[in-house]
């Protein structure tokens, strides 16, 4: 049996009001309750954008796609957009469809642009 990772949730720094959240690790039932409070927490903040960076993310279950769910439907005014998912979480993502209601974006970057919020929070 290969040792679990843990969900770790990492707040990365971004312009503006736009938050960025690290996830690495497993997000699973497992993990589902720490997702929920980080997602509350980040949204509590009432952000521009909510971007969750999936790039350390090691497996995902529909569990946790629930609680993405969850997090969409409490604060319907903040787009959540999920950037650089690992190719074995893409899948999940492409056969469970979660293209339909999130932004998949190729990178951080790349989500914060896709929204308009290319500025350095600067000046």
């Amino acid at each position: 049996m290969e040792p679990r990772h843990p969900l770790r949730v990492t707040a990365v720094p971004a312009p503006g009001s736009v938050r960025v959240l690290g996830l690495a690790g497993e997000m699973d039932y497992d993990s589902r309750d720490q997702l929920r409070r980080a997602l509350a927490a980040a949204l509590e903040e009432d952000p521009s954008l909510l971007v969750l960076d999936l790039s350390g993310l090691d497996f995902c279950d529909s569990s946790a796609l629930d609680e993405l769910f969850r997090a969409r439907h409490d604060k319907p005014g903040v787009p959540i957009v999920l950037a650089a998912p690992r190719p074995q979480v893409r899948r999940l993502f492409d056969l469970t469809g979660i293209g339909q209601v999130f932004v998949i974006a190729e990178s951080v970057a790349a989500a914060i642009e896709h929204h308009g919020l290319t500025g350095t929070g600067q000046g």
